[in-house]
């Protein structure tokens, strides 16, 4: 910024501008004549206003005396938040617009370290106050920038279109830092403005940059995206800049979005070289083309969304890495302590690798889940690393060899060149083990893996108590673990047997090779794996009374069914272990096929039967809504996903939770039947919203919810229940033990009868004490 630009307004020395006490003085100086820097509402109205417009919350960084955000407002946009780290300016303006325009605020603060809370403005507007922080090209002024555009993107809100509009001279070091700062997730665009009066005489004239978020950030964290090329809308109209201004600006823009073409981004080192204390560096997961070993993608963002995580893609390139997964062998989310963890931290960075098999769960799956692992890891920054499914890994020493050098761009600058290495962690498991079985294209869920992992359970006492489970992965919606089962060894002819009965479908790929020693095995449906299966047979317990008498009386089996199959665990332990009678209806032909190729589906014809099929769950229930006879049905579950992780609420979709589907269910059940219904979300508004549906459509509604995972399981009953079964719930061990024990009859054979003393399982009955009746909203009946 020459001092011509601005004749007798600029100080002697450029580092003044980021001085309180020089700003002090010049507005003191003005006397209270307003200064509008870089020209007047009439020049910038055309293009600012649509973009401000209809916003609720604006925030006017390094206000100053300018009647910018007056004018806003009097066009409407009376959301305004102003701040200035001036004393003075703020008491002026304040005063100034405190009876015409009360809505508007006025605050003394720092912009490049506010105190307001992240994605807290749908706009953040910005008149000079970047090029005030860069005057000159000084390490001292791009760290000054660095600062300000941090807090602009951890202010902004995560809907797609949030704004961050900066009027700005564009000289080539301040548009750099601006470019560099606002990669993957971002559209930056710059136009002309047309010359104002007090710009006439300045060989630098004012662009106006709009950054704006291209994708919305849900529940389900940040999607993928590249980095989008920077757009240069100066075509109509040259005479805003002088040639040597233009040329300048447009050699940035080309230089950078070549380097965006290629994959690299320019300001790479800078992207991780300072903490971030308190924000979670989010990289999407893209595939990336052919690098040398241990070269790095740099399309990074800075946030600290919650929901899902997007993973950095880290790693040499395998060409033979199958369809669906990344050709990167590792993926990584960094994240930057605050507060407690921060003040505990023993280590500047380190790296903790997920196991293998566990890279689901909410621990490391979620924005959440990743804080309290690194909270834990006592380290300022944390390295939180995938190893992708699709690659060999030879153990954990090997493992570890292989990610240091990887990890060093993403550490501290002050870390990278230190001789001790950075410290690797994991669990007590180790890397953990894989044997991918079978990868299958669906054409309604996309990617689909069946594998065998070994993982330590959460409840295991012993380091060394370690489980095989086979488990059906969605990979396309966030490595959504569909289905799961436990596993037990059996011969090695079946082993041959099963493993030739997978090869036709598809190719065995695992990681540490079925010859050096894997054993193939098969499922086991004694217990079952999954938690909130656990609760749905638990609350089954509620109606085990008039099932034992149709039983005893009529020789009636039970009849379920079953919307959504996975693997079909469920399914199979209600009809060997319950007795019951389940018909199963899955959209995906797909899963149907895996779940009898892997996970021991059998049809069973005699009673009590066991079927499966394709087809719309909503349509099967609809069928029997409509039957002309008494219904049969004792209980449907709806146990299927939306297959979209951006929502809300995943499961159900929400079809199953609409009025029509709701009387059809009710329709379609005996008078004491139930309605279980796996909802899986993090929203506690969803949840009341599925409970309220529920509760217009029956007459109550049971919820038991997971210690571990965020599903939750309703019951909805068609008829209140009896009191004496409505008395334990919720109350007591015992009460619980007392409801458990109505389902052993079910289980006992002819043969066998059950010990009405021992309960069938005893998570049951410890999951149980969670059940819990739900209270009516005051005006909520059910339909009649």
């Amino acid at each position: 910024m020459g001092k011509d630009t601005f004749p007798g307004l600029l100080p002697e020395n450029y580092e003044d501008f980021r001085s309180v006490e020089y700003w002090d003085g010049f507005f003191r100086a003005r006397n209270q004549k307003s200064f509008e820097w870089y020209g007047e509402w009439k020049q910038l109205q055309p293009l600012m206003l649509p973009l401000v417009k209809g916003c609720k919350s604006i925030l006017v960084v390094g206000c100053g005396n300018s009647d910018l955000s007056a004018d806003m407002y009097d066009e409407g946009c009376t959301g305004i938040t102003n701040i200035d780290f001036s004393k003075p300016v703020i008491k002026e303006m304040m005063l100034k617009n405190l009876r015409k325009r009360p809505l508007m605020k006025w605050l003394v603060m720092d912009m490049t370290k506010t105190k307001f809370a992240n994605n807290s403005f749908e706009a953040i507007v910005d008149k000079g106050g970047l090029d005030a922080l860069m005057g000159e090209d000084t390490t001292g002024s791009e760290d000054a920038g660095g600062k300000l555009l941090t807090e602009v993107a951890r202010l902004l809100c995560l809907e797609k279109g949030a704004s961050y509009i900066c009027v700005t001279l564009a000289q080539s070091h301040v548009l750099k830092k601006l470019l560099s700062a606002f990669q993957s997730g971002w559209s930056i665009q710059l136009h002309r403005l047309p010359p104002s009066p007090d710009m006439a005489g300045s060989p630098l004239q004012p662009v106006l940059a709009v950054v704006r978020r291209c994708h919305e950030q849900q529940d389900g964290g940040p999607e993928s995206f590249a980095s989008l090329p920077v757009e240069l809308d100066f075509a109509e109209d040259l005479s805003c800049c002088n040639a040597e201004q233009l040329h300048d600006i447009i050699q940035v823009v080309a230089d950078e979005n070549a380097a965006r073409s290629r994959g690299q981004q320019q300001d790479k080192e800078n992207i991780f070289a300072r903490l971030h204390p308190g924000a979670r560096i989010v990289l999407p997961c893209l595939p990336i083309p052919e690098r040398q070993k241990a070269e790095l993608s740099q399309e990074a963002s800075v946030n600290d969304s919650e929901g899902h995580a997007s993973y950095f893609p880290l790693g040499c390139q395998e060409d033979s890495a199958p369809l669906g997964n990344s050709k990167a062998r590792f993926s990584a989310v960094v994240l930057d302590n605050q507060h407690e963890a921060l003040q505990r931290a023993v280590h500047e960075c380190c790296v903790f690798i997920v196991p293998q098999g566990r890279e689901h769960e909410w621990l490391f799956a979620t924005a959440e889940g990743q804080w309290a692992v690194a909270a834990d890891c006592m380290s300022k920054r944390v390295i939180l690393v995938v190893l992708n499914r699709g690659h060999t890994f030879k153990g954990t020493a090997a493992v570890n060899k292989e990610l240091s050098p990887l990890v060093k761009d993403l550490a501290p600058a002050d870390v990278r060149d230190l001789e001790k290495k950075i410290p690797i962690l994991t669990t007590s498991e180790g890397i953990g083990e894989r044997v991918v079985l079978e990868e299958a294209e669906s054409a309604i869920n996309g990617h689909i893996s069946v594998e065998d992992v070994k993982v330590q359970l959460p409840d295991a006492e012993d380091a060394a108590d370690m489980q095989w489970l086979r488990r059906m992965v969605f990979t396309s919606n966030r490595n959504l673990t569909q289905s799961e089962a436990y596993l037990i060894p059996v011969a090695a002819a079946n082993s041959a047997q099963g493993k030739n009965k997978a090869s036709k479908k598809g190719k065995v790929r695992n990681s540490k090779g079925i010859e050096e020693g894997y054993r193939a095995m098969v499922p086991s449906y004694e217990i079952l794996a999954s938690e909130y299966h656990s609760a749905m047979v638990a609350g089954l317990s509620l109606i085990a009374d008039p099932l034992l008498e149709r039983r005893q009386k009529e020789g009636e089996h039970g009849s379920v069914l079953v919307v959504g199959l996975g693997g079909g665990a469920l399914p199979i332990y209600l009809h060997s272990c319950l007795g019951l009678s389940v018909d199963c209806v899955e959209l995906d032909p797909t899963v149907v096929g895996l779940a009898r190729s892997h996970f021991g589906f059998a049809d069973v014809s005699s009673q009590p039967s066991l079927t499966a099929r394709v087809g719309d769950g909503l349509e099967a229930v609809a069928e029997l809504a409509r039957a002309p006879d008494a219904p049969t049905l004792d209980v449907i579950i709806v146990d299927a996903g939306s297959g979209d992780a951006s929502l809300a609420m995943t499961c159900p979709p929400a079809t199953f939770l609409g009025e029509r589907f709701l009387a059809d269910a009710h329709a379609a059940v005996r008078p004491d039947g139930l309605l279980i219904v796996n909802c899986v979300s993090r929203s506690a508004e969803a949840f009341t919203k599925a409970t309220q549906a529920l509760q217009a459509a029956f007459a109550e509604v049971y919820e038991l919810g997971m210690e571990t995972d965020v599903n939750k399981v309703l019951f909805a009953a068609r008829t209140a229940l009896p009191e004496g079964v409505r008395g334990k719930v919720g109350r007591s061990a015992k009460s619980a033990m007392q409801l458990v024990a109505k389902l052993l009859p079910l289980a006992a054979s002819d043969s066998e009868p059950a010990s009405l003393e021992v309960p069938l399982d005893a998570p049951l009955v410890t999951q149980l004490q969670a059940l819990k009746l739900v209270e009516r909203p005051h005006g909520v009946e059910p339909q009649k």
